[in-house]
């Protein structure tokens, strides 16, 4: 179920940035924007080892998953001039990579 609410909140954070940047809906901007930067600010929560040993739980789809929708939301972001905020992003996404292949366990096997 968490994997699910994963991929529910990195596709309405992707739509939000979508609506925002490219058809120009204000409200969905802001919240694309907030939810990058509180990700960003939780990030640094990945260097407390309890939370490294969950993210080293995850399965490697869900992880492909993650990075694909950061990578889309740092293209989208970068393309229309928010380079900090993509930057943030990409922060987040190798922060959260990192952490993952470090606690992974029994290797990287699909």
């Amino acid at each position: 179920m968490k994997r699910v609410f994963s991929a529910v909140i990195d596709t309405l954070w992707l739509a939000a940035l979508y609506y925002g940047l490219v058809h120009g809906v204000d409200g969905a901007l802001n919240v694309g924007l907030f939810l990058a930067w509180l990700m960003f600010a939780l990030s640094f929560g990945v260097f407390i080892p309890e939370a490294g040993e969950e993210i080293g739980e995850a399965p490697v789809w869900a992880i492909a998953r993650s990075v694909v929708f950061d990578i889309a939301a740092i293209a989208l972001l970068a393309w229309h001039g928010w380079m900090f905020t993509a930057a943030a992003v990409a922060w987040t996404t190798i922060i959260g990579f990192g952490a993952w292949s470090n606690n992974r366990k029994g290797g990287i096997q699909a």
